[in-house]
């Protein structure tokens, strides 16, 4: 049992049965002097702790005698350090004792734990028990009571005690057989008649078998439902049964009132396997300063929370601060421009700035996931966000990050009716439950983008490289053939000299080969030595094994990782020194190549410039074959890139077909999303992922692309968009609009020259005019055309309700009501992040409050509620674990309004402020109680 920070209900595991060494069937040694009897006790605590049960009940036959030695045992048990245990943190001890009844069964009257001794003796005496010795070492021979002690008998006496009116419950044994249940034949109308509200089974309920008595379903027994408590009816010195059977009980403070209300509430309250918890929960607020509250903090529940106040307490207040601290902001859809929904964003806005940053005020809100807690902190002023995650520093964060991370669902007034008619809201019902995953997939999209974005840039280059290869080919071609024809010409040479001519172009051309070979192999030298030095770097960080286990298999593995890297590192060593071998040896090849060049060098010169005959041929010849030298020069370094850049083309594709992979996982995961949610709706709801079409925005950023190229007809681009949303392949579709825009930017410098258009078959088909594509090519930019592709058409859910008869309707045409009753059903069934929502009973028929009041026991295991309600129903019948009551503070004190009161119903002052604050209250009360028969 943990110590609660806030003062609601939360689960107990207990065992309501367990019999002390004075029992007369007790099994193993009796401690029977005082010393022995502290000893026994302080080892039944340490078991209780050891077999993980919070509270247990002392259950003597017709005794009370052994319970101080528990309770004193309780209070005085130390921590594994030695220390003292927190009272808070102490095992619950319920003194109680077992009665044969009157009428011939078993049944356990249990009291509250603080009961005072003279209680448990007036009620001995009401029962008319002589107590044995509490010295003796048994108790005395059980003896069934008078025939007059019946369960009602019973409860009339107690309530007419000051000492014990309201501080005991009595359970009826309600085992499947046997003679000790009042589940026997002829006890109908004892069981009719009774006032109790819970019994007990000893062991376990599934071996008994969960009857229709009990469940309420027999009109033969009353339709009488009560709330039942599994015991294990320990009576063993060595605990051998302790807590093999228990039950878990909620409540906020242990007595028999909170055992009342599990049993009212058996749904919510009782559970007979460890009970389900939200992985993620809102566990405090703490506003620094507000204009209304002051300076206010509240502790929540892990699970339902109610918040209830009159009109203008700051309950909204309180909801709108959490939700602006967890930066679960949606912005307005822009489909939408009906003055009649509620710009919610920009509500909240107005009161964080009204009261929270004219106050310099700041909220923390403190938030566990998955048993870690974080504190998330906002400041008004400035709208910054922090975070904290365990004893880690503060660091500041993003928005984004916050709404990723702390994956609430919140709602303000009215707006779960506004839901159908908001495609951003409906897919946020269908993409919070999701977020990690969506998240993850959003960052594998923009890891991809940028995989294309420099894959495309890569691609620009190599078609400029291209373009310039082209061109120094063309020109080059035109010299090389100048340079044959003037070679023709020259006549009347020596053979040396005409020769020299001839081969000096293609020596020139061996010298940059060489001189490149020379150049590459240092290169990849250099590379290797780098390697090297990396490999020599990974055998010195490798991590140490020190207290690792097992340490032989680890420090195996060590030893093998270092023998690769090293053998690894050798290698490299040997090929490095082959490479150094290989440049020793180029030096004298390059030696004689230089010489051969340089007696060209001297030969060549010497042919053109000794001739004046025929000077002006062999200058120009000169001139032009130094042009064709340059180029080839230039033409071979320009290939130098191009090679590395390698197949960009393809490069792009694979890029681009991540990319769309990844997309296609994005609408899976939205699929299969949507048939969970139908399943999880009860059939209720029927949602399909509509892929591809969201297009809307596409539309606007293409006018924006190519605003100023007087299109005098906007209607061409809806046709764009509509080709796109009805094509089997919208993706696609639209890179195929967007490649042919790339194409359309990248022709636009040759406009002015004439320059023929590039096919662009879509863009065509839907009646853009060659004047227009023009004009559309002398506004765009590579570089946007190109932005345009990485954006795509989106999917987005259509919501049906099924109609009693059993069909499918569009969402919106459902009424409000409907609407509010089947969404609200969808987030209840959903386990995701808390759930908050502003008056939810608003949306919602008096029909279905009910309803979805009962939905809220299994809602609240799966994930946190927070609402704040003016229906009593919500929090009583929907079993709240914690109530928070605002209220109105009277002048002349700074703050208007504050935090009243927090607690749970299973107590008196939270129960009396519910039935004066909340319409209907002392109503739903009642109702509570009719619904189980009383």
């Amino acid at each position: 049992m943990g110590i609660a920070r806030d003062h609601g209900a939360h689960f107990y595991c207990c065992d309501f049965q367990i019999h002390s060494p004075r029992d007369e069937n007790w099994i193993g040694p009796r401690p029977t002097s005082d010393e022995e009897r502290k000893i026994y006790a302080t080892e039944f605590i340490a078991a209780c702790r050891a077999k993980g049960l919070d509270a247990v009940a002392i259950t003597d036959h017709h005794d009370v005698g052994f319970f101080s030695y528990i309770k004193d045992a309780s209070l005085t048990e130390l921590k594994s350090d030695g220390s003292p245990i927190s009272p808070s943190d102490a095992i619950v001890i319920f003194p109680g004792i077992e009665i044969t009844l009157g009428i011939g069964c078993q049944a356990l009257l249990l009291f509250d734990p603080d009961i005072t001794a003279e209680a448990l003796s007036r009620a001995l005496t009401i029962l008319e028990i002589e107590p044995f010795p509490p010295e003796s070492a048994t108790t005395a021979p059980t003896v069934r009571l008078r025939a007059e002690f019946t369960p009602i008998t019973i409860a009339e006496r107690f309530a007419a005690q000051p000492l014990l009116v309201g501080r005991f419950i009595l359970l009826p044994n309600v085992n499947g057989g046997g003679e000790d249940t009042i589940l026997r034949h002829g006890f109908q109308e004892h069981y009719k008649a009774m006032r109790c509200v819970g019994g007990y089974v000893d062991g376990s309920l599934a071996q008994h078998g969960r009857s229709n008595i009990i469940e309420g379903k027999d009109p033969g027994w009353g339709n009488k439902r009560i709330g039942v408590f599994q015991t294990s009816d320990n009576r063993q010195r060595d605990f051998a049964k302790l807590g093999v059977a228990r039950t878990w009980v909620k409540w906020s403070t242990p007595s028999a009132e909170a055992l009342r209300q599990a049993c009212l509430a058996p749904d919510s309250r009782l559970r007979y396997q460890q009970p389900g918890m939200p992985d993620s929960w809102i566990e405090r607020i703490s506003v620094s300063q507000s204009k209304y509250f002051g300076a206010f903090e509240i502790n929540f529940n892990p699970q339902a929370n109610m918040i209830i106040g009159g009109r203008g307490s700051g309950k909204s207040s309180i909801l709108e601060y959490l939700r602006w601290a967890l930066c679960d902001q949606p912005q307005a859809d822009q489909q939408e421009s009906s003055d009649e929904i509620p710009d919610y964003d920009r509500r909240r806005q107005s009161l964080v700035s009204a009261t929270l940053k004219d106050s310099g005020g700041e909220v923390t809100v403190e938030y566990v996931e998955n048993s870690v807690p974080h504190a998330i902190r906002r400041d008004a002023g400035t709208g910054k966000v922090f975070l904290k995650v365990g004893e880690q520093e503060e660091q500041q964060t993003t928005e984004q990050f916050i709404q990723s991370f702390a994956s609430i669902q919140g709602y303000s007034q009215k707006q779960l009716s506004h839901v159908s008619v908001r495609t951003e809201e409906l897919l946020r019902l269908v993409t919070a439950p999701i977020s990690p995953d969506l998240t993850s997939i959003e960052e594998r999209l923009a890891k991809h983008a940028n995989e294309i974005r420099l894959t495309f840039q890569q691609e620009e280059t190599r078609l400029q490289f291209d373009s310039k290869l082209r061109a120094i080919e063309l020109e080059r071609s035109s010299l090389v053939k100048q340079a044959d024809i003037l070679k023709a010409q020259i006549t009347d040479l020596p053979a040396n000299q005409k020769k020299a001519i001839e081969e000096h172009p293609y020596l020139e051309k061996g010298n940059r080969i060489a001189l490149d070979l020379e150049g590459t192999l240092g290169k990849a030298r250099d590379e290797l030595a780098a390697a090297k030095q990396r490999f020599r770097q990974q055998i010195s960080q490798a991590p140490e094994v020190q207290d690792a286990l097992p340490a032989d298999i680890v420090a195996g593995l060590r030893a093998k990782l270092i023998a690769a890297l090293e053998d690894s590192e050798a290698q490299l060593e040997n090929v490095i020194g082959g490479l150094d071998r290989a440049a020793s040896s180029f030096k004298d090849d390059l030696q004689v190549l230089q010489a051969l060049i340089a007696s060209n060098r001297v030969e060549y010169s010497t042919a053109t410039s000794t001739n004046t005959s025929i000077q002006h041929n062999l200058e120009q010849f000169r001139v032009v074959s130094t042009q064709v030298s340059s180029l080839s020069y230039l033409r071979d370094e320009l290939k130098k890139p191009v090679a590395e850049l390698g197949d960009t083309a393809g490069n792009l594709r694979k890029a681009r077909d991540k990319w769309l992979e990844t997309l296609v996982e994005q609408d899976a995961i939205l699929k299969q999303q949507a048939e969970n949610l139908t399943e999880t709706s009860k059939g209720v709801l029927r949602v399909i992922i509509q892929r591809g079409l969201g297009v809307e925005h596409l539309r606007e950023l293409l006018v924006d692309a190519v605003r100023g190229a007087s299109i005098t007809t906007p209607d061409k681009f809806d046709q764009v968009i509509s080709g796109i949303k009805a094509n089997p392949q919208p993706v696609q579709r639209w890179i195929e609009v967007t490649e042919e825009l790339i194409s359309l930017a990248r022709i636009a410098p040759q406009l002015g020259s004439g320059t023929p258009l590039p096919e662009c078959r879509f863009l065509t088909e839907v009646g853009f005019g060659e004047a227009e594509l023009r004009r559309m090519a002398s506004k765009l930019t590579v570089s946007n055309a190109f932005d345009l592709s990485l954006q795509f058409p989106r999917s987005y859910p259509a919501f049906e309700y099924q109609t009693t008869g059993g069909d499918y309707i569009p969402f919106e045409a459902a009424s409000p009501g409907q609407q509010a009753n089947a969404l609200l059903t969808l987030l209840f069934n959903q386990s995701a992040g808390p759930l908050l929502i502003d008056q939810p009973e608003d949306d919602l028929d008096m029909s279905t409050v009910s309803k979805v009041s009962e939905h809220l026991w299994t809602a609240k295991e799966n994930r946190q509620i927070i609402f704040t309600t003016h229906n009593a129903n919500l929090l009583v019948i929907g079993d709240a674990e914690l109530v928070v009551h605002c209220d109105y503070v009277p002048p002349p004190g700074p703050a208007k309004v504050c935090v009243a009161l927090t607690g749970a119903i299973d107590q008196r002052s939270v129960r009396e402020t519910v039935t004066k604050v909340v319409e209907g209250g002392e109503d739903a009360f009642k109702l509570r109680m009719n619904r189980y028969g009383f």
